[in-house]
C-alpha cells in the first residue's frame, strides 16, 4: 500500500483507533514535535475544461501537523478542524519514514480498516442503485 492509500484510509478511520496506533509507537520510539497542530489555509486548484488552464476554485481549511521519530520527518494533513487526528496522521507518517518495528502491525490493521471501508461504500452504493429510476425511451419502429 503506498503512502497516497494509507493516509487516505488513515483520515477515514475512527480517531479512537488513530489514537491506539499513534500510541503504540509513542512508546517504543521517541516523537520530537517538529511543528504543533494547527489551522492553515490552502488554495484548491482546479484545471477548466475548454482552455486546459489553472485557476484557483477556492481556499480550504486544514489541519497539519509535522513531527520527527529518529531523524525522520512525518507529516499528518487533513481537510477540517481536527488537529489530535492530523498529529496521529503525523506521528503514523514518520513510522514509515523511519521503518519502524511496527510497520507489518499497522500495515495490517490499516488493510483490514481498508477493507471494512470499501465495504461500507459498496454497501451504500448498492443502497443507493436500489433508488434509481430508469429513463428509458421508447424504440419506434
Amino acid at each position: 500500500m503506498n503512502r497516497k492509500e494509507r493516509t487516505e484510509v488513515l483520515i477515514q478511520m475512527n480517531t479512537n483507533l488513530l489514537r491506539a496506533l499513534a500510541k503504540k509507537i509513542m512508546e517504543q520510539h521517541e516523537v520530537k514535535e517538529i511543528e504543533a497542530p494547527s489551522h492553515s489555509l490552502v488554495m484548491i486548484k482546479k484545471r477548466e475544461g475548454s482552455r486546459n488552464s489553472l485557476f484557483y476554485l477556492s481556499e480550504v481549511v486544514v489541519s497539519e501537523c509535522r513531527v520527527m521519530i529518529d531523524s525522520n520527518i512525518g507529516f499528518g494533513i487533513l481537510q477540517g478542524f481536527d488537529l489530535k487526528k492530523s498529529k496521529y496522521l503525523a506521528i503514523i507518517d514518520a513510522a514509515f519514514n523511519a521503518n519502524s518495528g511496527l510497520i507489518y502491525k499497522l500495515e495490517k490493521t490499516i488493510q483490514v480498516e481498508k477493507e471494512k471501508q470499501e465495504t461500507k461504500k459498496r454497501n451504500e452504493m448498492q443502497a443507493i442503485l436500489k433508488t434509481k429510476v430508469s429513463f428509458d425511451t421508447m424504440q419506434v419502429e
